[in-house]
């Protein structure tokens, strides 16, 4: 099994950003090393659906 660890920290923003996009879905990248998230991405979901999402592209690009 492996394990995906969210610091805390970087946890309260990945919520906040589900809280902000309510009722509809939130959609991100997560970055790090080794199961370890050290780098959250709040992407805008163009889409705007509490079934569904679709990050934007372009900003999806800038973070890759």
């Amino acid at each position: 099994m492996t394990e995906l660890i969210i610091p805390k920290n970087l946890f309260e923003k990945i919520l906040d950003h589900c809280r902000a996009a309510f009722p509809n879905e939130a959609c991100g990248i997560l970055s790090g090393k080794r199961g370890q998230v050290s780098r959250v991405y709040a992407m805008t979901n163009i889409e705007p659906s509490p079934v569904s999402y679709f990050m934007d592209p372009g900003e999806q690009l800038h973070v890759q």
